[in-house]
């Protein structure tokens, strides 16, 4: 059996069509059907059922899926790992949270590529809860993370910093630039992410051990409309302070200095404990420790 074989099954398994499958991968459905057929004659089984115009897994089909996606895994590996030069080279798939990608990865990311311009990299958005999955399922070589500690037993936790988060509000609101603690904060309208964000869970678990429940007047996951509401005076704010430092500096937003418990947040750099090391991870994994201890000025200067 050929490896082009099986994507092709896995795309038609995915779409449940083959003439979707044979529009995405740019073949004419006559050389897709020749391809299934070829593997079905090989393996001497039927891995579709195919109804009409509907189509669905055999129960041979099922249980090739694993197998295939394991082989098309172990091809691209092999790709990325075997060569003939030292140099970081092939694909880096990345798994990104949000608040870091305000400052830090595209920092980071902006040295990689200057340094290591023969690595394609390639970013796809998560968060704590879908990393260990994408990390699992080989859809991403590292994910780095935001949120509580991982309590993943198969990810292996490269770098973990402590970060902070702060009460944002507007410049003329009254508690801008003074000390509040969560009683005196209940009151106040407040500007909240989705219920699935860590920070938020971890903002709400602080005040349920002071009794507390949040005045919750606006709820979204974009940043940037939590910060443009909370710039307007219409509320409290709570984000991670790396997503708000250029509001902090141009001073359309002023922290609130929190007197209550200390929040766990950290950013955690992961990778799955099965996943072969490959050179761009490392040079990655490089970088990201070095940016934690010196700013990009440093970076550059030690890559020229």
């Amino acid at each position: 059996m050929e490896l082009q074989q099986l994507y092709t099954f896995l795309i038609i398994s995915k779409r449940k069509s083959f003439s979707l499958a044979a529009a995405e991968l740019g073949y004419a459905q006559s050389t897709v059907t020749m391809q299934i057929k070829s593997l079905e004659n090989e393996l001497q089984v039927l891995l579709f059922d195919r109804l009409g115009r509907s189509i669905g897994l055999t129960a041979a089909g099922e249980e090739l899926v694993p197998y295939a996606e394991q082989m098309i895994y172990l091809s691209k590996e092999i790709k990325k790992n075997i060569s003939d030069t030292k140099s970081p080279y092939g694909t880096l798939e990345i798994g990104a949270a949000e608040t870091l990608c305000f400052n830090r990865i595209p920092e980071i990311l902006k040295v990689y590529k200057l340094k290591y311009p023969e690595v394609n990299v390639s970013v796809k958005f998560g968060n704590c809860n879908t990393f260990p999955k994408l990390l699992h399922s080989h859809q991403i070589d590292l994910a780095y993370s935001f949120g509580r500690k991982t309590d993943d037993p198969y990810s292996i936790v490269v770098d973990r910093q402590r970060e902070e988060l702060c009460l944002l509000v507007s410049p003329s609101h009254e508690l801008a630039g003074k000390t509040i603690t969560p009683e005196e904060l209940a009151p106040y309208p407040l500007l909240f992410t989705e219920k699935s964000c860590a920070y938020r869970a971890e903002f709400e678990r602080i005040l349920n051990l002071h009794g507390l429940t949040p005045k919750i007047e606006l709820e979204t996951d974009s940043k940037p409309v939590l910060k443009q509401f909370a710039a307007a005076g219409l509320g409290i704010t709570l984000l991670p302070k790396i997503a708000a430092l250029d509001e902090l500096e141009n001073g359309s937003l002023t922290e609130i200095i929190w007197d209550g418990e200390e929040f766990e947040i950290y950013s955690e750099l992961l990778y799955h404990k099965d996943k072969k090391v490959t050179k761009a991870m490392k040079a990655f994994f490089e970088l990201v420790r070095i940016h934690t201890e010196e700013p990009e000025e440093t970076m550059l200067s030690k890559i020229t």
